[in-house]
């Protein structure tokens, strides 16, 4: 038991030095904003195109 809360305090301890506050331990939420949702819907076009096109076909055509 004792060996259990002296290698508690050491890791707590280390902890402390990389900077963990537990009064701000949880993270805000935030309502996500209109470049978070341009870059949402910019990303999902981009992994649909990726999917249904064969980009490595046409890339290799190109160099053939």
């Amino acid at each position: 038991m004792l060996r259990s809360i002296d290698r508690a305090q050491v890791v707590y301890e280390s902890m402390e030095l990389r900077g963990f506050d537990p009064d701000t331990f949880f993270i805000k939420k935030e309502k996500a904003g209109k470049k978070s949702w341009i870059y949402f819907w910019l990303m999902l076009i981009l992994l649909i195109i990726l999917r249904f096109v064969p980009i490595f076909e046409i890339i290799g055509g190109v160099f053939i």
